[in-house]
């Protein structure tokens, strides 16, 4: 039995912040402690906060509490976004002991100590105050990577190879609690990349803020079809996926290597926010209607069976009637695998708070739980036209909690329960897509062992 302190990590809001609290944990074993499930009592919990809405302010606040319920004694450090943004609030209203902004959250263990909350290795509760270490984020900070040892429990890793963004949505609370636009070294993202690939791990997702803006900040510049290029033809048996880009973000050669590559995943998300052009103006995005529908139609038409799915906010400050039927029509006219949609929420420091025009709240809901609907119907058209072909499908860890069926996601990013349970986790199969249930795909494995099991896996 281990007598090291457990410490417990919570992770709010995108793929990003849940990559960091890998780079997190990894920090804190290298420290000195034994990281647990969340749900476990600990001695550290360190709650990795989000923003990104007046909601995820709260649910990070509810997990601090959380963990204070959990175990009184244990000392609570929160980080991340909200904690970079309102470190203040987090202080007045929640138990925490220690509050850390996005740069300092890679040094917990020495801000536990500069606190007075660890000694020789013992942690004990704050007696006073919490201790608030948040630096501002200037142009100069330089891109911070952590190798991560271990990804438990599953077949695709995440690799953060950018940070922070360069546009200034008006909506948006990123680029203050980000800052500008950091790329990793291309020979840094390579040698990581190797190594997750040697280490078993079947499909990548290179993930960012601003994933598209990739490499324009280095000397000399790159970009990220060229860092594709590089990592597209290296050795091995694996896929890879990219997270969210902008539709200015789309060139020629990344769809064309995305046709022409079959290590490059056919899924884009591409966020689209409104589908009016006085708004998307209002908003500051930097296309317009007209440009993201030709960028989206350009897409589909040169990568087969590509899925795209999209971000829609409904209720931010100008949206009529008229405005948000502009969006409906617009979604309906384009083939979307799936949609994220919310809406507004005005976030202090932003310059959305100061436009006229209010959108009342219930009104935004109202429009967002249409959007949703209208979502439902796409993901269903989308999946539906692909039942009765054969997929390549990377089969998962997890099995699902309602069906006790294995499950894996095919290449254009559908998710397909397996049969009867088939699939040896970590492998690539050929799964004919045989059935749907509602929006929910099956399908059974017709070429076993179409890919080999990772070592180790």
């Amino acid at each position: 039995m281990s007598n090291k302190p457990k410490a417990a990590v919570v992770t709010h809001g995108c793929r990003y912040n849940q990559f960091e609290s890998a780079e997190i944990s990894q920090r804190l074993m290298e420290d000195g402690f034994e990281v647990v499930p969340e749900s476990h009592e600990a001695d550290l919990y360190v709650i990795n906060t989000c923003t990104v809405t007046e909601r995820s302010d709260y649910k990070s606040r509810q997990s601090i509490k959380k963990a204070y319920s959990r175990n009184k004694d244990a000392a609570i450090v929160a980080t991340g976004c909200y904690s970079q943004m309102n470190p203040k609030e987090i202080v007045e209203r929640t138990n925490a002991d220690l509050v850390v902004g996005n740069r300092e959250k890679y040094a917990i263990g020495y801000y536990l100590e500069k606190a007075g909350l660890w000694k020789d290795g013992r942690l004990q509760r704050g007696k006073g105050p919490a201790g608030v270490f948040v630096d501002g984020l200037s142009s100069e900070a330089r891109f911070t990577s952590i190798p991560v040892d271990k990804i438990p429990g599953r077949t695709t890793a995440y690799l953060k190879i950018q940070t922070g963004c360069g546009h200034s949505c008006s909506f948006c609370i990123v680029t203050l609690a980000r800052g500008d636009s950091l790329s990793d070294d291309p020979r840094n993202v390579v040698r990581r990349f190797k190594d997750l690939v040697e280490r078993g791990f079947k499909e990548i997702i290179l993930t960012g803020i601003q994933l598209g803006s990739y490499g324009k900040d280095l000397t000399p510049k790159t970009s990220l079809f060229r860092l594709l290029e590089l990592l597209a033809g290296l050795d091995g048996d694996f896929r890879i996926r990219l997270s969210s880009l902008g539709p200015m973000d789309i060139e020629d050669g990344l769809t064309g290597l995305m046709r022409d590559s079959k290590k490059i995943r056919p899924s884009l998300h591409l966020p689209l926010q409104s589908g009016d052009d006085y708004i998307l103006a209002s908003m500051r995005r930097n296309y317009t209607t007209a440009q993201y529908q030709g960028i989206f139609e350009k897409v589909i038409s040169r990568v087969e069976d590509v899925g795209i799915g999209a971000d829609v906010m409904t209720g931010f400050p100008g949206e009529t009637v008229e405005r948000f039927q502009g969006t409906v029509r617009m979604i309906q006219s384009l083939p979307f695998a799936y949609l994220h949609v919310f809406h507004y929420s005005e976030r202090p420091g932003t310059d959305a708070v100061n436009l006229p025009d209010k959108v009342p709240v219930q009104a935004g809901k109202e429009r967002a739980e249409e959007l949703k609907a209208i979502g439902l119907q796409k993901t269903v058209e989308f999946r539906r036209r692909f039942i009765g072909s054969a997929r390549e499908v990377l089969v998962e860890e997890k099995l699902d909690r309602k069906t006790g069926l294995r499950q894996g996601h095919t290449d254009n990013y559908i998710l397909v329960f397996l049969e009867q349970g088939e699939g040896t986790r970590n492998r690539f199969e050929k799964v004919l897509l045989t059935r749907m249930e509602g929006a929910r795909v099956f399908g059974r494995i017709i070429e076993a062992g179409k890919g080999q099991k990772a070592k180790g896996k």
